[in-house]
């Protein structure tokens, strides 16, 4: 007797395995992607947690942590489909796609929960993705999130969510303080306006403090440096069968001298 062939679009299991190996340069690259989650999601302190497991082939798990508005059910359950934010297109933040969160995560780690809750006391709700569940068949749609105790991140947070990497099989480097010192180099240049304007990241407790590449700002962690010369031009993209036109703005520089 004929089994029946499956034709559907995304062969699921091969799909999300093949997305570990898109989109992301790095550990800092796919941390970005959750604190920019983070960011569009009204939060002002974003908490990264490195912690050390047991286990020698994945000694490192990784959590997000802020104090954003929030999810309801529906939305983290959204929130955790490939494709599936309910900021697509969406250019106030650093990313635009809606595949950051699940992309993000498996593409350091085989198994991503995320906790979220509106109120003080109100309820905390999770739900996860296991890449081998996925590829195994066993798990072929997001599962509904369920209601958990309160974790000990959430209790002095008003609002928030944490983003949890487990089986983390895939970060660049397996010390605790040399990704400490990865993340914070490559968090405080790429959201230093953030920071510039009061956002806290931290890094294990430690502050992120932002890094000025051209030395200017005077809130940075290194600064110094004079305008030297600023160059624009006006360009027009297409995009959405509409013309767009924009400003390119480019900045040089002038470090001081030193003996």
């Amino acid at each position: 007797m004929e089994t029946e062939e499956d034709f559907s679009i995304v062969a699921v299991d091969r799909f999300v395995q093949a997305t570990r190996d898109s989109g992301y340069k790095g550990t800092a690259s796919a941390i970005s992607e959750l604190v920019d989650n983070s960011l569009q999601a009204g939060a002002t302190a974003i908490e990264i947690r490195l912690t050390l497991t047991s286990s020698e082939e994945c000694p490192i798990q990784i959590a997000v942590i802020d104090n954003g508005r929030g999810m309801d059910p529906k939305t983290l359950r959204t929130a955790l489909r490939f494709g599936g934010s309910t900021r697509f297109n969406d250019r106030s933040g650093l990313g635009r796609y809606g595949m950051g969160l699940p992309n993000s995560s498996f593409s350091q780690a085989r198994r991503v929960q995320v906790f979220t809750w509106t109120g003080a006391d109100g309820d905390v709700w999770a739900s996860e993705l296991s890449l081998p569940k996925i590829a195994s068949g066993e798990v072929t749609e997001v599962p509904k999130p369920g209601l958990v105790d309160r974790p000990d991140f959430a209790r002095h947070r008003t609002s928030g969510t944490a983003v949890v990497w487990t089986e983390c099989d895939r970060l660049d480097v397996r010390r605790v303080s040399t990704l400490e010192k990865r993340l914070s180099a490559a968090l405080g240049r790429r959201f230093r306006h953030f920071i510039f304007n009061g956002t806290s990241i931290e890094v294990n407790g430690a502050a992120v403090d932002g890094i000025d590449p051209l030395f200017l700002e005077q809130k940075a962690l290194f600064s110094g440096a004079s305008e030297f010369e600023v160059f624009e031009r006006e360009i027009s993209v297409r995009g959405d069968d509409l013309a767009h036109t924009g400003k390119v703005r480019v900045i040089f520089s002038e470090l001081p001298l030193t003996e």
